[in-house]
């Protein structure tokens, strides 16, 4: 039970408390708490995932493991989630 909540709380650690919205006057950075059902996010190279969702436009190796666990980078393209 231990080691189960050390890695719990090493992946809470790892999600970002911002993210940078992008809205029709341009971009924003807000807080994750913020964030909408519909909202577009940009995710720059390094950054982490602030949240769940599909592709926009871009492709990417990305680190999910702030959403998923999954601690290899995973090839991402347009309409992937």
């Amino acid at each position: 039970a231990d080691g189960a909540r050390r890695s719990i709380e090493s992946l809470i650690k790892l999600t970002p408390g911002r993210a940078r919205r992008v809205t029709a006057s341009g971009e924003e950075e807000v807080p994750v708490k913020e964030l909408r059902i519909g909202d577009v996010i940009r995710v720059r190279p390094g950054d982490n995932i602030a949240a769940d969702g599909v592709i926009v436009t871009g492709q990417g190796s990305l680190n999910q493991a702030s959403i998923t666990g999954e601690s290899l980078p995973v090839d991402k393209k347009s309409g992937d989630e």
